[in-house]
């Protein structure tokens, strides 16, 4: 099934009990596929992929778009990297470059929040949730 014909399904549940649908979003494609999909306007986006190269996809994506736009963060650890072994295709950040870019997501308020996750590694990922919540009010 494609997601656009799973959102029209989930559209009823949406009415029916105020489910918030949303998709998920690569920056990796091009701007058209993008702006295809948000046309069905769901209530929020989870953007994958999300780096300083790709934030003019982004900066469009927010003039468009009027829901909220939350970027997943892969965090790299020593630990992360080896318990995904080569399963996981997003981008994964060092700590500091993640903190880094999600200070600069936050500035220019290109994010409503940010997902974070350090697969098999909690210490790590609890570290960086900590900070991250310093970079506004969306990190509560």
């Amino acid at each position: 099934m494609k997601p656009e014909e799973a959102f029209e399904i989930a559209a009823r549940y949406r009415e029916r009990f105020g489910v918030k649908l949303g998709f998920i979003v690569s920056l990796r494609k091009s701007v058209q596929e993008m702006f295809d999909r948000l046309q069905l306007n769901p209530d929020f986006i989870l953007v994958l992929n999300t780096s300083k190269h790709y934030l003019w996809k982004l900066k469009r994506i927010r003039e468009a778009y009027e829901g909220e736009v939350v970027a997943y963060l892969v965090i790299a650890t020593e630990r992360s990297v080896k318990h995904m072994q080569g399963r996981i295709t997003s981008i994964m950040y060092p700590e500091g470059e993640a903190l880094d870019l999600a200070g600069k997501l936050s500035s220019e308020g290109l994010v409503d929040g940010i997902l974070v996750s350090a697969p098999g590694d909690d210490e790590a990922l609890e570290r960086v949730a900590r900070r991250l919540k310093r970079y506004g009010e969306w990190g509560r």
